[in-house]
């Protein structure tokens, strides 16, 4: 994986050396490759292989469960009773919690006793953007990996694979997903010409923000607005 060498390296032998049994914490910014981390490593508990691959994508691996954060604690508590079943296809069974400091407490709290003890032939793989966003009991039942953001040639590298232009590596942040993403909305075009507006000193920057917003499309105006 560009950029995450070292700590997809040091997930590899993580796994080589307990199994994939316990609980993951891969922790990162947006748009790294957190959830690309976590997706590999679920593949490799589960066996590894392009077969396995493409079912772990795809959701269809009857022994791997992903739960997002808008499924809150139902989704959290089905997805932990799902665990106590034998794995179908081999020796464990995969679940993987996305961005879980977007979960509730309560959610969270729902979590504790599976982290500490998963079930015989389970693992437990979560995903957050940092530390402080969890509470210490949840982190002091994991083990702890940290995806660390992109130098800008990593990111160009990463945006041309994608088709996007490799000189919006300097607005990424480090973050390729987040590059990506304002690309496919137009978001880094309309940040440039805001950036132009306050070099200029315009007297009504959120003004022109907000014209620029108009000329997107209904459904695209929220998140431009947001992120202008």
């Amino acid at each position: 994986m560009v950029g995450q060498a070292r700590v997809a390296a040091a997930l590899e032998a993580d796994l080589e050396r307990t199994g994939g049994a316990g609980s993951l914490l891969i922790l990162g910014p947006d748009g790294v490759g957190r959830f690309l981390l976590a997706r590999a490593a679920a593949t490799e508990i589960l066996g590894g292989g392009s077969r396995v691959e493409i079912q772990v994508e795809a959701g269809t691996h009857p022994d791997f469960r992903l739960v997002e954060p808008g499924e809150g604690i139902e989704g959290v508590r089905a997805a932990i009773g799902s665990l106590q079943r034998r794995p179908v296809l081999g020796p464990r069974q995969v679940l993987l919690l996305r961005d879980v400091d977007r979960l509730s407490q309560e959610a969270l709290n729902a979590l504790l006793k599976t982290l500490e003890e998963p079930p015989a032939g389970a693992a437990v793989l979560l995903i957050a953007r940092d530390v402080h966003l969890l509470p210490e009991t949840v982190v002091s039942r994991c083990r702890v990996y940290r995806a660390r953001p992109l130098d800008d040639a990593e990111v160009a590298e990463i945006l041309s694979r994608a088709g996007v232009p490799r000189e919006l590596a300097r607005f990424a942040e480090g973050s390729p997903g987040r590059a990506i993403h304002r690309h496919r909305c137009g978001a880094s075009d309309q940040a440039r010409q805001l950036v132009d507006v306050l070099l200029h000193r315009s007297p009504d920057p959120l003004g022109v923000a907000d014209s620029i917003v108009r000329r997107g499309k209904e459904e695209e105006r929220k998140e431009q607005r947001r992120r202008l």
